[in-house]
């Protein structure tokens, strides 16, 4: 199965978080994605296959869910984690396997 497109938005805590696509995001910053906390937004890079993408989406709602809970977790951890979260959805038949980023 082929991921599908990403939400439109998530909500974490009752918080709506706007999920924008962002032209040469990591170019500028060498990064995929980041978190606005202030505006409550997740900006991910427009050009990365669908696939890093919800990587990437993983990735910024655990940076979320870290903030939210203070969990103080460090970006080393939050990249293994992100991992495993990918790969559970991957063996949710929600997109392709790990080995298609």
């Amino acid at each position: 199965m082929e991921w599908p497109e990403l939400p439109e938005e998530v909500v974490l805590y009752g918080i709506h978080y706007p999920i924008r696509l962002v032209r040469d995001l990591s170019a500028s910053d060498h990064r995929y994605g980041e978190t606005n906390y202030y505006r409550h937004e997740i900006s991910i890079d427009a050009a990365l296959p669908l696939a890093v993408k919800w990587a990437t989406l993983c990735h910024e709602v655990l940076h979320v869910i870290d903030g939210a809970l203070t969990l103080g977790l460090k970006e080393d951890t939050v990249r293994r984690l992100d991992s495993g979260i990918f790969e559970f959805l991957s063996q949710l038949g929600i997109g392709g396997s790990h080995g298609n980023c």
